[in-house]
């Protein structure tokens, strides 16, 4: 394959007409490895906890998996090809555990945790605050709080889902 994958850029104008099943894999493939990469860097940061290297480099790290999944979501929704739902479902076990280890990970919980005790994070308002309290939730109800051994556990029953 010669051209570039279009999954691979976040672009405004998603270009549904570039798009090909056989882009689909090796586009979230790369992404993931992108993001897991960007997460060893969030939380192995060294100094004090900011906005800018917890929640918003926690945000960038998701981005581009969510944009390319996303968009060969819909396309399996709407426009499917055999090939495509094999792509999709070759790719969507990777991405639902990348997303579902995400709280599970002590280092970027203690990371949220300690940005979350900062007077800057403690002034934050509006979608700033809104984003810090939704991620502290979702983590807690995930099970970041939870022992290694009730991780463990967690992370095989939904394995098994």
């Amino acid at each position: 394959m010669t051209e570039a994958n279009p999954l691979v850029e976040q672009q405004f104008r998603i270009p549904f007409d570039r798009i090909r099943a056989e882009h689909v894999e090796p586009a979230i493939r790369t992404l993931l490895a992108g993001a897991r990469e960007h997460l060893d860097q969030l939380t192995s940061a060294p100094g004090p906890r900011t906005w800018e290297n917890t929640m918003a480099a926690l945000d960038r790290l998701t981005e581009p998996v969510e944009y390319a999944f996303g968009i060969a979501r819909h396309l399996e929704s709407v426009a499917t090809t055999p090939e495509l739902r094999a792509a999709f479902n070759a790719v969507q076990p990777e991405v639902s555990a990348f997303f579902s280890s995400l709280p599970l990970n002590a280092a970027l919980w203690q990371a949220v945790k300690s940005f979350a005790e900062t007077d800057e994070a403690k002034s934050l308002t509006g979608t700033r605050r809104r984003f810090l309290t939704k991620t502290i939730d979702s983590f807690r109800r995930h099970g970041a709080e939870l022992d290694e051994a009730g991780k463990i556990g967690r992370a095989s029953c939904r394995e098994r889902v």
